[in-house]
């Protein structure tokens, strides 16, 4: 529809989001809206993790049912992912809060990226690696501007960069 404001897909994640345009992906817990007792496809906190990082590497918000239980009460498997998810927005939550799509179309390795341009007109890139390489170097995409430095997240010290005839990479550790 050319005429709304945005997309709201339920339970579906778009390929490459929308460009240009703002989604919100409506997901749930499980695999139901309200609460069923035959529903035990529960998502972990690395599933929701993934999912909140893939939807916003997209531009766009996650919007999770958490639905109760008939006595209302919050599932404890809802519970346990949700502070887990929390446990890791308050060491990366920089990576997400405020952050814009990804400007590659393609990633050298496993994971997404999101952005976010400071004040002082600068841009920090934000890589999600769901599964580490191999050797320890992760290949990332051709960089036209200086990289200034690369950090890990929640460690001391900054990662080593180096390009060669290659391309980048980020000795990880």
């Amino acid at each position: 529809n050319e005429n709304g404001d945005f997309f709201t897909p339920e339970k579906s994640i778009p390929p490459t989001g929308y460009p240009g345009r703002t989604f919100e992906v409506c997901h749930t817990m499980n695999e139901s809206f309200g609460f069923s007792y035959h529903d035990e496809n529960w998502k972990t906190g690395k599933d929701v993790i993934h999912m909140l990082v893939d939807i916003v590497s997209k531009g766009g918000n996650l919007l999770l049912n958490v639905g109760p239980d008939p006595h209302g009460k919050i599932p404890q498997e809802s519970v346990d992912a949700l502070l887990e998810t929390g446990q890791w927005l308050g060491v990366h939550g920089e990576a997400i809060y405020g952050t814009q799509a990804s400007p590659f179309s393609e990633l050298g390795f496993e994971g997404r990226c999101t952005q976010k341009t400071l004040p002082e007109g600068n841009t920090n890139l934000y890589f999600h690696v769901f599964v580490s390489p191999e050797d320890g170097r992760l290949s990332i995409p051709v960089l036209k501007n200086e990289v200034v430095d690369a950090v890990l997240m929640g460690a001391d010290g900054k990662l080593k960069i180096d390009q060669s005839e290659e391309g980048w990479f980020m000795e990880m550790p």
